[in-house]
C-alpha cells in the first residue's frame, strides 16, 4: 500500500497519541524528526510530513483547550497540553476497544 500525502486525511487515534510524545522527545523546533519517528510507528497509508504534523499538533492543541475553557472555564496557560491530549486520547482508545 503506498503512502498518500493528504493534509485533509483523517488521522488514526494511534497518530494523534504518538504525535505529542515525539513533539515532548524532539520540541517543536524539529518537526522532520517529528515527522519521521512518528510516521516509523504507525502503518498508516498517510504520509505524514513535517508540515502534517505541525498543522495536526496545533490543531489538537486548539481542540483540547477550547474542551477546558468550556469544562473548567479556566484559561491556565501553566498546563501541559500534551498531557491532556494523551489522556483524552487514550481514554477514547480504552473506551473504544470495550465491547
Amino acid at each position: 500500500m503506498s503512502r498518500t500525502e493528504d493534509p485533509n486525511a483523517n488521522w488514526t487515534t494511534w497518530e494523534e497519541l504518538l504525535l505529542p510524545f515525539a513533539v515532548n522527545r524532539h520540541s517543536t523546533k524539529s518537526w522532520d524528526s517529528i515527522a519521521i519517528e512518528t510516521q516509523n510507528r504507525t502503518s498508516s497509508s498517510l504520509l505524514l510530513t513535517a508540515n502534517n504534523c505541525k498543522q495536526k499538533y496545533h490543531e489538537l492543541q486548539r481542540r483540547f483547550k477550547a474542551v477546558d475553557d468550556k469544562t473548567n472555564g479556566v484559561d491556565d496557560e501553566s498546563d501541559n497540553c500534551d498531557d491532556k491530549i494523551q489522556t483524552r486520547r487514550a481514554i477514547f482508545l480504552e473506551v473504544g476497544f470495550k465491547v
